[in-house]
């Protein structure tokens, strides 16, 4: 009689492990381990998963049935929680009339998406003030980055003349230009105006900034014509001794 035996089993479990991602996250990724045959975890209380928090190797242990023990690493390397850099650069930060583009830029190895402004990575300010750009990296980190324009002066220069005389007159007429802002003038040597006669005259000019202005002056108290005499035929003119 020839004794059988077949239930001799020193074949060690084949192991497997699935990650619940494999794509970069910012969240916990979780490790599961499967057999081919019935097991026990000997580790990990007796839990066929790991939770990763953060990138790192974790080691399970498991027996089967007859005995055999296995063991299998997993590893997770594509936990990012580290917010994305980025820098904003402005078309000009110089005082200007114009428009001011505020642009954010990617710094080395960051990829990332604009998540509000319409996904659009440049914002064009019309006038000063600030916009927050949301962006968001690969992971799902999410920063805010602040831009902010201060440098843009629309406006028109504040202009105040001042007259050398302003009550009638036999003399010239001076007028002096003022400005809250520097002024070139294009149509006259500086920012006095002479008159000698009555009559208006536009000087043109531009700000530092490049805005043009015109500034309109009239003058009408100059009076340098002698009186008129009309004499009525018949009539007698008497001039006493030192009247000229």
């Amino acid at each position: 009689m020839t004794a059988v035996v077949s239930n001799i089993d020193r074949k060690k479990p084949i192991l497997q492990v699935e990650y619940s991602t494999t794509s970069p996250t910012n969240s916990v990724v979780k490790a599961s381990v499967s057999a081919n045959e019935p097991v026990y975890f000997t580790n990990n209380s007796g839990n066929d998963s790991y939770m990763f928090e953060d990138n790192g190797t974790f080691e399970f242990t498991v027996v089967d049935r007859a005995g055999n023990e296995a063991s299998i690493v997993a590893t997770v390397n594509n936990i990012d929680k580290i917010p994305p850099k980025a820098t904003i650069k402005y078309s000009t930060t110089a005082l200007t009339k114009d428009d001011v583009i505020a642009t954010i830029e990617k710094e080395k190895d960051e990829d990332f998406i604009v998540i509000n402004n319409g996904k659009k990575e440049k914002y064009i300010f019309t006038e000063n003030g600030s916009i927050k750009f949301y962006i968001q990296d690969l992971e799902g980190n999410v920063v805010e980055a602040l831009a902010v324009v201060n440098n843009i002066d629309k406006s028109k220069p504040k202009i105040t003349l001042s007259y050398s005389e302003k009550e009638p007159t036999q003399n010239k007429v001076v007028v002096t230009i003022k400005s809250d802002k520097p002024l070139t003038f294009l149509n006259n040597p500086n920012n006095k105006v002479r008159f000698t006669k009555n009559g208006i005259k536009c000087i043109n000019s531009v700000d530092n900034l490049g805005n043009k202005v015109q500034v309109k002056i009239r003058v009408g108290n100059i009076d340098n014509e002698g009186p008129t005499i009309d004499f009525i035929s018949g009539e007698r003119l008497l001039i006493n001794k030192g009247d000229c």
